[in-house]
């Protein structure tokens, strides 16, 4: 699982051109669920510029998929945490699930205003990623749509 810009993306390593991969830490799979993964945008315009160009013109890989720009999760998970929403605005958005957030909030401390949440994009389909609103540890997910107007 990457994250990217403002959500997950869920890969499948064939996806992936891993002899780039130089850190091999980035493919340590954990005991349980995915390996997460932050992928960093260019910070200076030529680099972002060349990425956009890539992606673009020359039908490369986006962001996401390209092992370059990634760094474990843990490393960056406060950025994550930065633009992530918080789980009272998915509540208000999605009336019709206030029962499996509310146990959700109930499972992971009982306090909705210490949570927050990223959409998470598979191929087929989408859920939401639930974080500490502390660590950026992602704590649960919920399988609902999470994209909010």
């Amino acid at each position: 699982m990457v994250y990217t810009v403002d959500r997950f993306e869920v890969l499948s390593i064939r996806e992936v051109d891993t002899a780039g991969i130089a850190n091999p830490k980035l493919m340590e799979k954990p005991v349980t669920g995915p390996v997460l993964l932050y992928a960093s945008m260019p910070e200076d315009e030529q680099n972002f510029q060349k990425l956009l160009y890539e992606v673009v013109f020359e039908g490369k890989a986006d962001l996401q998929f390209r092992p370059e720009f990634w760094s474990l999760y843990d490393e960056k998970k406060q950025l994550a945490l930065q633009a992530s929403w918080p789980l009272t605005e998915l509540r208000n958005a999605r009336p019709e699930d206030h029962k499996a957030i509310d146990d959700l909030v109930k499972n992971n401390g009982g306090e909705i205003k210490h949570l927050s949440f990223v959409p998470v994009k598979l191929k087929n389909g989408q859920f939401a990623a639930i974080l500490d609103g502390n660590s950026g540890d992602i704590v649960d997910y919920l399988i609902i749509d999470p994209w909010i107007d």
